[in-house]
Order: structure tokens, then C-alpha cells, then sequence
């Protein structure tokens, strides 16, 4: 099966301004808001509970500290290019 367009898209706006995020000015936040939300939402996720589910029934739940790992762990391995492998790796 094929990566949605819009994941396509993703990747090669990345792929265009990396050098701008490696610079240290880009923050979590942003890399949150511009990826990863849009990834999972092009492959189907309801990010920001549209469809206005329970807590425990929502595909993403807005976890603190759970959030800023992942969060860390896939900037990380996007800015060197291990999107392959798991965190710490």
C-alpha cells in the first residue's frame, strides 16, 4: 500500500528545511503541530477528537510526559535520519 499524498508531503517538506530544524530554533511544539499531528491524522488517526469519543475510547491521548518522550525521541531520529529504529537506538 502507498504512503498517503499528504505523508508524501510531509517528507518532502522536511526533507527541503532540514537544515532549519537541525539549527536548534526549532521546537517541539512546532515539530508536533507541523508533522506529527498531520502524519497521524493522513494516516486516519482523529488527533483532535472530531468525532468527540471518551477519554478511554480517543486514537491519541494527550499525555504530558508520555508526549514530550515521543515527541523528543521522533525529532530526534528524523534530524538523523534513524526514523527506522526505535527510541534510544
Amino acid at each position: 500500500m502507498p504512503a498517503p499524498q499528504a505523508v508524501l508531503d510531509l517528507i518532502e517538506r522536511f526533507d527541503r528545511n532540514l537544515e532549519a530544524y537541525r539549527s536548534g530554533h526549532y521546537k517541539e511544539a512546532r515539530l508536533r503541530a507541523e508533522f506529527i499531528d498531520p502524519f497521524f491524522k493522513a494516516l486516519g488517526w482523529d488527533i483532535y477528537n472530531e468525532q468527540g469519543h471518551a477519554e478511554a475510547y480517543k486514537n491519541a491521548v494527550n499525555k504530558d510526559a508520555v508526549k514530550q518522550y515521543y515527541n523528543r525521541a521522533l525529532m530526534q531520529r528524523l534530524l538523523t535520519g534513524k526514523v527506522g529504529v526505535k527510541p534510544n537506538e
